[in-house]
């Protein structure tokens, strides 16, 4: 329930603030309700199928299952980057949208790519809580 939830305070909040602001949320207020949907349409609460969703939730809900699984929860551990990526590329068709899964990948791999640049520059000499910080970044790239 909570995409109708979010969505359901969202439209309760826009109605109550200033309209220059409500046209920022549209964009909010499209993904709300639709990030569970799934490209086969076996997802929550429409049963939306492909391009049925809206554009904005299908790459919303390719972020926040990596999130989700990378990121430590009180009722499981994180998964290991790789291990989720993994996840993710077997899901591709199925939960998400195919050419939303490649775009992530691309900019994943790029993102890593920088990080990794990065090092050597860490590693001639800059102080040591930058050289640890970069090192974080490669190690955790989404943090």
């Amino acid at each position: 329930m909570h995409p109708l939830m979010g969505s359901d305070i969202l439209n309760n909040i826009s109605r109550e603030i200033n309209n220059d602001v409500i046209s920022s949320l549209e964009v909010a207020e499209t993904i709300l309700p639709h990030h569970h949907e799934k490209w086969n349409g076996t997802g929550y609460p429409h049963r939306l199928k492909g391009e049925e969703i809206p554009l904005e939730a299908r790459i919303v809900a390719v972020v926040d299952v990596f999130d989700a699984l990378t990121s430590r929860r009180p009722y499981k551990d994180s998964w290991s980057v790789e291990r989720a990526l993994s996840f993710i590329n077997e899901q591709k068709g199925k939960h998400f949208d195919p050419s939303i899964v490649m775009s992530f990948f691309c900019c994943f791999m790029k993102r890593r790519r920088r990080k990794m640049a990065a090092i050597p520059f860490a590693a001639q000499g800059y102080r040591k809580l930058r050289t640890r910080r970069l090192l974080d970044l490669v190690v955790n790239p989404w943090r």
